[in-house]
């Protein structure tokens, strides 16, 4: 039912395309809508009341994932696509043919899809020349299916990527390996684009930040999201290891909540944020079991360097109090000094379930003044200020 539902949304995307043909041969080349779209509903992709994009002339925007009630919650197990078996996979794809321009987003998430329908699913991606976002999320893909989507990743016919979520789909080492490996070979279309990577929730250790680090060094990343993995302090190190020596990367932003770090994984961080001018934002988040010396060191090697476009730390966790605290005004006083940027304080240090969330995002006496009542941490906070004013 979902696929016929699809069908009529293809044909009617393909009537629009036809009818805004022959008014841009009766009018002067242009469209009845605003800036060449059609004058319809617009601004929904499909999936969302039945009518194709606005963008359905230039491009496709096709979303199968689960669809939610406004409060969040799945309406129903018919709102679900299975597509984890080849044949399903093979029926979405024959009602693509249909459309008039090449799809540009493919969002699959939570579809059930597992190793063998995976592998139906890359014979069909690598023949997607205008594909741009990809998200296969929240499903079994595997380290098998992730080897033969790889492999599809690597075609030729593929380097419009720039943007793929694999998140929680238990891929392992093997399956990332696999993965980074295909995305950073080059082809006859020359190297990759891919611009953001969202690897969260995968069981990827120490070793498949080996082959992560490796594709920083090939891939022009900008941001890249590895939260829920058991990296630990060696992930750490090797990821911190391509980011001090890959010359040409491009990182700016580096998610690592709930990967074990400790305070060496930190540590092996702020050694290579030494020198590096590129990243602007490292979510350190909660799960890191980071108590303070890791900071103390971040915060001195981000004083020291100059060219540092940091600006913005995020830190979800209880921590050491001072080394928090010295955090904050060390990066205050580089950002100031060097980079004239603005710091985001408002996410360093979090206190779950209160208003006290965002304490520095108003000025520095009044959040202190009036998040001391609020939990015995600021209480303590605000006696380390009044102590340590001048330092």
């Amino acid at each position: 039912e979902a696929l016929i539902t699809l069908s009529r949304q293809v044909q009617q995307a393909c009537q629009v395309e036809a009818e805004q043909a022959k008014l841009a041969d009766g009018d002067g080349g242009k469209p009845s809508g605003e800036g060449g779209r059609p004058s319809g509903e617009g601004g929904k992709p499909f999936g969302e009341g039945g009518r194709p994009s606005e963008q359905a002339a230039a491009s496709l925007i096709l979303d199968l994932s689960p669809t939610e009630r406004s409060k969040g919650q799945l309406s129903g197990a018919e709102r679900f696509i299975d597509l984890s078996s080849a044949e399903s996979i093979t029926a979405v794809f024959d009602v693509l043919e249909e459309l008039p321009k090449g799809i540009t987003s493919l969002n699959l998430r939570s579809t059930k899809i597992r190793p063998v329908s995976a592998e139906a699913l890359a014979e069909h991606i690598e023949a997607q020349v205008s594909l741009e976002v990809l998200c296969l999320s929240h499903n079994a893909c595997q380290s098998e299916g992730m080897m033969t989507l790889a492999l599809a990743l690597r075609s030729m016919h593929n380097h419009a990527l720039r943007e793929l979520d694999v998140s929680a789909n238990d891929i392992g080492d093997v399956g990332v390996a696999a993965l980074c490996s295909g995305l950073s070979a080059p082809s006859a279309k020359g190297k990759s684009g891919l611009l953001v990577l969202h690897l969260s929730q995968n069981s990827i250790s120490a070793t498949g930040a080996i082959a992560i680090s490796d594709a920083l060094e090939r891939l022009p990343l900008r941001e890249l999201y590895l939260d829920r993995n058991g990296l630990g302090p060696n992930g750490a190190r090797h990821l911190a290891r391509a980011i001090e020596l890959a010359p040409d990367s491009r990182l700016e932003i580096l998610s690592l909540s709930e990967t074990g770090l400790l305070d060496e994984g930190v540590e092996a961080l702020a050694v290579a944020l030494g020198t590096n001018d590129r990243l602007v934002s490292l979510i350190l988040g909660k799960g890191n079991r980071i108590e303070g010396p890791g900071l103390v060191t971040l915060a001195r090697s981000l004083k020291e360097n100059a060219v540092s476009r940091l600006s913005s730390l995020t830190l979800l966790e209880e921590t050491n109090t001072t080394a928090s605290v010295c955090l904050l005004f060390s990066l205050r006083a580089a950002i100031e000094s060097a980079k004239a940027g603005k710091l985001d304080f408002g996410s360093l240090v979090s206190v779950s379930g209160s208003e006290c969330e965002r304490f520095f995002a108003g000025p520095l006496t009044f959040c202190v003044r009036s998040l001391s009542s609020h939990h015995s941490k600021w209480t303590e906070l605000a006696s380390w200020l009044t102590e340590n004013r001048n330092r």
